[in-house]
């Protein structure tokens, strides 16, 4: 094929390549490495990137939100509402300390909840930490807010930093209730009332000594979660897997992928419309997912 390429040839380079298993920043690569020749020999480099070819890497992209390892062969599994309640049951008859039981369950709840990035709500380090970048006891908020004729209650967590947000302004984050047994409301309310009341300037999610909560406690629970109730799997449930979760979920729910894409605040411009959706919409969406946990 010679330069310059018709998009049905770019195309077809495009999929020779996606059956190579490269990934999309590989591709972007080669792409870019085509647009030097183009520039080289006079051509028009727009004509390399059309609508069509940016969709088909965009596309490439979101699958790697799934299928994306981290120095493993295995992939990360979702978590869904059904596997939230297998890991509650097995919380449930775990032999570990009822306080940590209940601060790992409404960690999980969360999690799922906001399709967080555990990063942004757990500690780095156990022993030390940064206050401008993690989430300290004064950004969580309990509150009730006025929804028609209701008062209807909503945990709050203000994120300092927010990977998809470029500005300087802390991103707030509603949490809602939802219908039965995997409530993220009521999982911190049970946490909240067996521990010791929040300190402003400490990391918010800590256990019972005081210890900061971390993305590898958690991963580490999920490891042997993995194990032990899915030790055949082709793939590995990690904290990045409950966004995976929830992304999966709607998309069950029959929610556009807009919304979808808003929910899980993949993009600025997909975190500004989160932003705007109105709360009435999200508190549905709590109480849809509830309703299929059951």
């Amino acid at each position: 094929m010679a330069p310059p390429l018709t998009e049905s040839q770019l195309l077809t380079f495009i999929g020779w390549l996606l059956q190579r298993d490269l990934s999309s920043a590989t591709i972007n690569s080669y792409l870019s490495s085509l647009r030097q020749l183009y520039l080289k020999l006079g051509l028009n480099p727009s004509s390399i990137r059309s609508e069509l070819v940016g969709q088909v890497i965009r596309g490439r992209s979101n699958q790697e939100l799934v299928t994306h390892t981290s120095g493993s062969s295995k992939v990360r599994l979702p978590i869904t509402p059904a596997v939230l309640q297998l890991i509650k049951q097995d919380l449930s008859s775990s032999t570990m300390p009822p306080v940590q039981k209940l601060l790992l369950w409404s960690v999980c709840t969360i999690s799922f909840a906001g399709a967080f990035r555990v990063s942004e709500i757990l500690a780095v380090n156990s022993s030390r930490f940064d206050p401008l970048k993690t989430l300290l006891g004064k950004d969580l908020q309990l509150m009730e807010i006025q929804m028609g004729e209701c008062m209807v209650p909503v945990l709050q967590i203000t994120l300092k930093q927010e990977k998809t947000n470029k500005s300087k302004t802390p991103t707030v984050i509603d949490i809602f209730e939802a219908d039965g047994p995997l409530c993220p409301i009521n999982a911190y309310r049970k946490w909240r009332l067996s521990s010791p009341p929040l300190e402003d300037d400490l990391p918010a999610f800590r256990t019972a000594s005081g210890r900061a909560l971390t993305n590898r406690d958690l991963n580490l629970y999920l490891a042997d979660f993995t194990s032990k109730y899915f030790p055949s799997a082709e793939g590995k449930f990690t904290s990045h897997s409950f966004r995976i979760g929830l992304a999966s979920t709607l998309g069950k729910l029959g929610l556009p992928d807009s919304d979808i894409k808003a929910a899980g605040r993949w993009s600025s411009r997909c975190f500004e419309t989160y932003l705007r959706l109105p709360r009435t919409k999200r508190a549905a969406v709590a109480k849809m997912i509830g309703s299929i946990s059951t």
